[in-house]
């Protein structure tokens, strides 16, 4: 693990990409990646919109999905309930999944033509390149975590790897994205109920937007008021008041038009209390929970505490080579898999401070204690 000194925030310490999982943490995760969980942060946060149609468009302002007294999560943006189906065959659905490496990262397998078919295109192959374009969309929306003055950027996708001659579709879920899944609620969507969902017609993706959120919710006996949904979704909040009405008026008839395809999600709608319930949890959904991530933050701390004291004994020891006679001043990179470092020395015979960089820490033992 390498050392960073400029770091401050727990989402700066805990997400660094290139720092190696405890094991605790990579369990969580292989168990999040193999039996197809994926972050609920997405349907409960609202990163897609109640919509099924629109270009991808840049945000004037960040949207914010979700904020404490600490911490904001904003998203670049706009995507809509198209973009939500692709993610969730992606993790609920694929071809497969490779075996996360150390710092989390890994591999979904899949094919844009089997995404094509599990979104009911009648034709896939002619659909291809269109869930290409929803794919490259994800790929390239930051999610924006602003703790303090601290600011991290994390794509929802990392890289892709597409193969044209066998159509094999390849996304990298890196480091940091591998990390924020084991510190989120996982929910894992059974494939059956996952393309019931994706079949709801186009027309009522704020039907869509509403089942996705309240399935990856537990149950309550009190329910969601339609005012919250207003809220959540935006819907009726601009505008005039009678062109607001008129889309609140618009959402409470398709709810109720609906009623046959709500109740198959185990949600009812009760248009006198202007309410929805999920009072009883199906079955083919399951939940898994996320890492404690103040804990995994002072584990970090700790073991990189412990780290430094083992170095600074080294601090202000003088070791002869070549003839020439150097003061261990700082070390800096400390890899602890290859037991390297930058060290920072002073040649006492010219009075200059220069970096031995990568340097073996056991060969310095070895100079200091004259092996």
């Amino acid at each position: 693990m390498m050392k960073k000194e400029y770091r401050e925030s727990i989402s700066e310490l805990v997400f660094d990409e290139d720092r190696d999982l405890f094991p605790d943490e990579y369990t969580n995760l292989r168990e999040k990646q193999k039996d197809g969980y994926f972050n609920a942060n997405f349907f409960r946060n609202t990163v897609f919109n109640p919509t099924s149609r629109g270009k991808k468009e840049k945000y004037i302002t960040p949207k914010i999905i979700w904020e404490n007294a600490n911490k904001t999560i904003s998203i670049s943006h706009n995507l809509h309930q198209k973009h939500a189906d692709i993610l969730s065959i992606l993790f609920a659905d694929n071809l497969g999944v490779s075996k996360p490496k150390k710092d989390g990262s890994f591999y979904i397998y899949t094919s844009l033509y089997y995404i094509a078919k599990k979104m009911g295109y009648a034709n896939p192959s002619s659909s291809a390149n269109k869930v290409k374009n929803f794919l490259d969309d994800m790929r390239h929306t930051d999610f924006i975590i602003r703790e303090g003055e601290e600011v991290i950027k994390d794509t929802i996708l990392g890289r892709s790897h597409y193969h044209e001659g066998r159509e094999t579709f390849m996304i990298k879920v890196m480091g940091d994205s591998a990390k924020i899944l084991a510190h989120s609620t996982g929910i894992r969507i059974d494939k059956v109920l996952n393309e019931k969902i994706i079949h709801i017609p186009d027309k009522q993706a704020k039907i869509k937007a509403i089942i996705r959120y309240m399935l990856s919710h537990k149950c309550s006996k009190n329910g969601f008021t339609l005012e919250f949904f207003f809220n959540k979704f935006s819907i009726g909040q601009i505008g005039k008041k009678a062109s607001k009405q008129q889309a609140k008026s618009k959402l409470k008839k398709m709810l109720k038009d609906n009623e046959k395809t709500l109740n198959e999600f185990n949600i009812s709608y009760c248009p006198e209390q202007e309410k929805l319930f999920y009072q009883e949890k199906l079955e083919s959904i399951s939940f898994k929970l996320p890492m404690n991530t103040q804990k995994i933050a002072e584990r970090i701390l700790k073991s990189e505490k412990k780290e430094n004291s083992f170095y600074e004994k080294y601090i202000g020891k003088k070791f002869k080579f070549n003839h020439v006679w150097y003061e261990v001043i700082s070390f800096s990179n400390i890899n602890t898999e290859n037991n390297t470092a930058d060290i920072e020395l002073l040649n006492t015979s010219i009075g200059r401070v220069g970096t031995a960089k990568g340097s073996s820490l056991d060969n310095l033992r070895g100079y200091i204690n004259g092996v």
